[in-house]
């Protein structure tokens, strides 16, 4: 908002006159009324853009993201489908915002102008909420994750589990100490981690 105001003409920013005021009865006077109207329109009209921004990016997250992180607690991605899913979030972000790639807009701005997080970060932290979920259930759910697999692994770098996901947002997050167990320490830990910037890995994403 303050990028916004600063442009508009020193004039237009004099205080406007009060209500006691009588009417005017000069030219400068009427001047004078004139430029508080437009002070006081032009802010108006600088509240209701951010207002409809800020609309949109809780419009977008409600019903956008949440159908493209649907089951993002069980995923196991790799950095190619993080740098899909990150490129196709700012692709849409872009086209809400109305900037296109012409303009040289960071990504970043467009996401702190919808009040948006980073779409891998939102998946970390949907992903470490699930986390304490199965620690703390009593049934299979928690066993399973114990349970070892019969056979001999194929040659060649194993696939990328869920678990080692886990210990990876831990790492970024700095939990390795956390107990899940402990409700609220832990989801203020995770709440803290969702603004904390992704580390980029493999081929560089786009912006």
């Amino acid at each position: 908002m303050f990028v916004v105001v600063q442009h508009i003409p020193k004039a237009v920013l004099r205080r406007p006159l009060s209500a006691d005021t009588p009417a005017p009865t000069s030219g400068l006077n009427c001047f004078h009324r004139s430029l508080a109207q437009d002070r006081n329109y032009i802010i108006k009209r600088i509240i209701i853009i951010i207002t409809i921004i800020i609309i949109r990016g809780k419009v977008f997250t409600a019903c956008v993201r949440s159908t493209m992180l649907h089951g993002s607690e069980t995923w196991a991605p790799n950095a190619s489908d993080l740098q899909r899913l990150r490129r196709n979030d700012h692709t849409m972000i872009r086209w809400i915002c109305g900037a296109k790639l012409e303009d040289e807009i960071p990504s970043a701005v467009l996401q702190h102008k919808l009040d948006l997080d980073e779409i891998t970060a939102v998946l970390r932290t949907r992903r470490l909420r699930w986390y304490r979920h199965v620690q703390r259930a009593t049934s299979c759910i928690n066993s399973i994750t114990q349970l070892g697999l019969p056979g001999t692994r194929d040659r060649g770098r194993p696939r990328k589990t869920w678990s080692a996901c886990v210990r990876n947002d831990m790492t970024i997050c700095n939990l390795d100490g956390g107990n899940p167990l402990e409700r609220n320490s832990w989801r203020t830990s995770v709440r803290r981690c969702q603004v904390l910037p992704t580390p980029e890995s493999g081929p560089t994403a786009s912006p």
